[in-house]
């Protein structure tokens, strides 16, 4: 069945979508598009983070005074180190919103009753 789709892509074009429901086309497009855009601003987070890590040796010589040295393979090794912390800190952001939505949800807040009160 894969096979027989693949080989319609590839011998007859694009005249398979005209059997796709136009809905569900559109909503699967509709999905791509918002993963895409979302995976394209992680990836401007991680190249920003990985320029600004990569720029913290000159900037730790400069203004506090370190002697870190300056050298090529020094920049990739902070850039390096801070795009991993982000993956990381991305992942476990991900499993803990994830578990907190699967085990509860968000708790309310108990607001006292003196603290609406002194509101009135």
């Amino acid at each position: 069945m894969v096979l027989e789709f693949l080989t319609d892509i590839v011998t007859g074009g694009l005249g398979f979508i005209s059997n796709v429901n136009p809905i569900l086309l559109l909503i699967v497009f509709g999905v791509f598009v918002f993963v895409a855009f979302r995976m394209f601003q992680f990836a401007m987070r991680v190249v920003t983070i990985g320029l600004v890590a990569a720029l913290f040796p000159i900037g730790a010589n400069w203004f506090l005074g370190w002697d870190l040295p300056v050298t090529i393979s020094s920049m990739i090794w902070f850039a390096t180190m801070a795009v991993g912390l982000f993956i990381l800190y991305a992942i476990l952001s991900m499993v803990y919103r994830f578990l907190n939505m699967l085990l509860g949800g968000k708790r309310e807040v108990v607001v006292k009753k003196e603290v609406k009160e002194k509101k009135e």
